[in-house]
């Protein structure tokens, strides 16, 4: 019983090890005007999965894990409006189910606008929740941490993400 119970430990901690990545993430950061930046977090999902979009329908009878960003909250920093997205949304509809989800597939660009206040370099750091699924599976929810460099001389400061995603 000992060595059954010891080779399905084994075989469970090899299994977790093979979980899919299907999205790599990037961080980029813009100065687009005085002490106004423009972060740029860019999503590439692997071909079949996808990701689901900030916002869903309200009408449905399954709600997915829907995209979220929250970020850790600093006097030195202030954020303009909500984080927008573009690509390209698909608009998933099963009438028999009643099931609808807005998701994206392929590439994702997310930006937030963020104004420094004062003459500094501030560290954005935050993190990025989310689900992907192809037809067949969904991956657990998972959060990825990421933090980039903000510097009023406006240098293009890319992230350091954590690679590691946390689920």
């Amino acid at each position: 019983m000992r060595i059954f119970l010891l080779n399905a430990l084994a075989l469970l901690a090899f299994h977790t090890g093979d979980t899919p990545q299907p999205v790599h993430w990037t961080y980029q950061v813009d100065k687009v005007g005085n002490d106004v930046f423009r972060l740029i977090i860019h999503a590439a999902l692997d071909e079949g999965w996808h990701i689901y979009a900030q916002r869903q329908p309200k009408k449905t009878t399954v709600k997915p894990t829907a995209t979220s960003f929250h970020f850790l909250n600093s006097p030195l920093l202030t954020y303009e409006g909500p984080v927008k997205e573009e690509g390209k949304l698909f608009h998933y509809r099963d009438e028999e189910t009643g099931i609808a989800q807005d998701q994206y597939s392929g590439n994702v660009v997310f930006t937030q606008v963020v104004r420094l206040r004062g003459h500094a370099t501030v560290q954005l750091t935050g993190t990025v929740d989310y689900q992907v699924c192809t037809e067949k599976e969904c991956l657990p929810p998972t959060t990825s941490s990421f933090s980039v460099s903000l510097s009023e001389t406006g240098h293009d400061e890319r992230a350091s993400p954590d690679l590691k995603p946390k689920s």
